[in-house]
C-alpha cells in the first residue's frame, strides 16, 4: 500500500496488506503527520511480486516514496487525517 497527498506526485510506501477473509488489513500505518489533521489522502493499493515487495519492505518505517506506482493500482481509497489512533 502506498499513501499519496491529493496534487502530489510521490507515492509514499506503508505496508504489505494481508487478506483475511474478505477483507484485508495492515499493520500501523501512519497517514501524515500531526498538523495534517483535517487532511485529505490517499490510499492505493497496488498488486506487487514478491520481488517487489521484498525490496520495498526494505523501507518499512521510512519516509521512501516512488513517483509512480509500479504497476496499475487495484483500487485508491480516499481518507482523512484524525487525531485519533485506532482502524480504518
Amino acid at each position: 500500500m502506498f499513501v499519496q497527498v491529493p496534487g502530489d506526485p510521490k507515492y509514499f510506501w506503508e505496508r504489505t496488506l494481508s487478506f483475511e477473509g474478505s477483507g484485508w488489513r495492515v499493520q500501523r500505518v501512519v497517514i501524515g503527520e500531526p498538523a495534517d489533521v483535517g487532511r485529505t489522502f490517499h490510499l492505493v493499493l497496488v498488486p506487487l511480486s514478491a520481488q517487489a515487495v521484498a525490496e520495498f519492505q526494505k523501507h518499512d518505517g521510512t519516509a521512501y516514496f516512488v513517483t509512480a506506482p509500479p504497476v496499475q493500482p487495484l483500487a485508491t481509497l480516499v481518507v482523512t487525517r484524525s487525531d485519533q489512533l485506532g482502524n480504518c
